[in-house]
């Protein structure tokens, strides 16, 4: 292939993208690479060493599932110094208790403790702790699936009736069906695209709520001495107070 030829922005990535595939193929059973390595291979093919970072901070971050065909599942962690105990856990689900507004079941096992609640539309939410290596790792994972079909079950409810009743007054209006037929099909386009903007900003929101509860618990932990007895202490009273509101909303 000559030298000389120039490849376009779309074209440079997905050569750069295959290359790396091949790469990665060739070398399956090495250790794989350093973000040293990462940051020096960018360099040399013009890439600014800043988005190489940037790219490893968020393959660092947990995964968080919130498609339909992984079980709509949205989970978050949060990682806090120090050792999990009985009394430790007895804070973290009067948090979880004040922010929900649910009194929650627990289930203790050798090493984690779980608190889950049934929200309104029928799906679980679960807080979830571990203790390793000095570390209490915090997690939460949120049902969505039930949320999900109700939406769309609904929407498409309306959807259908939308449709109906415009075809019923084009009808008597003495429009011909290849003249309604458009107007049908703009009508559900419509509907489904509003429908796949409110589920993603349902999402977003409830991600964003359920983020904030975590950062809540996490500070509090952050705030007791958890290496040796536990002093009574509680989120700060306006921030806990307002969660609880919305998580309730």
């Amino acid at each position: 292939m000559s030298e000389g030829r120039k490849f376009n922005e779309d074209e440079s990535a997905e050569i750069l993208r295959r290359a790396a595939e091949m790469q990665g193929q060739a070398h399956s059973g090495t250790d794989g690479l350093s973000l040293g390595d990462l940051t020096k291979i960018a360099e040399e093919a013009g890439i600014d060493p800043q988005h190489v970072l940037n790219a490893a901070k968020e393959a660092n971050r947990p995964a968080v599932a919130t498609a339909v065909a992984k079980g709509a599942m949205e989970e978050m962690r949060r990682t806090v110094p120090g050792q999990l105990t009985e009394e430790v856990w007895e804070e973290i689900v009067n948090d979880l208790r004040s922010m929900f507004g649910r009194k929650g079941k627990i289930k203790k096992t050798a090493n984690r403790y779980d608190w889950t609640i049934t929200k309104d539309d029928g799906g679980k939410l679960t807080v979830s702790a571990t203790s390793k290596g000095g570390q209490i790792d915090l997690r939460l994972l949120n049902d969505t699936s039930q949320s999900h079909i109700a939406f769309w079950v609904i929407g498409s409810v309306f959807t259908v009736m939308a449709m109906a009743m415009t075809g019923k007054f084009m009808s008597k209006a003495h429009y011909a069906f290849p003249e309604i037929a458009p107007t049908l099909v703009v009508i559900a386009a419509a509907f489904v695209a509003a429908l796949v903007f409110g589920a993603r900003y349902a999402d977003r929101h409830s991600r964003s709520k359920h983020e904030a509860c975590l950062d809540v618990v996490a500070r509090h932990l952050e705030g007791l001495d958890l290496s040796t007895a536990l002093p009574t202490m509680t989120a700060p009273a306006s921030e806990e107070e307002t969660l609880r509101l919305n998580l309730q909303g």
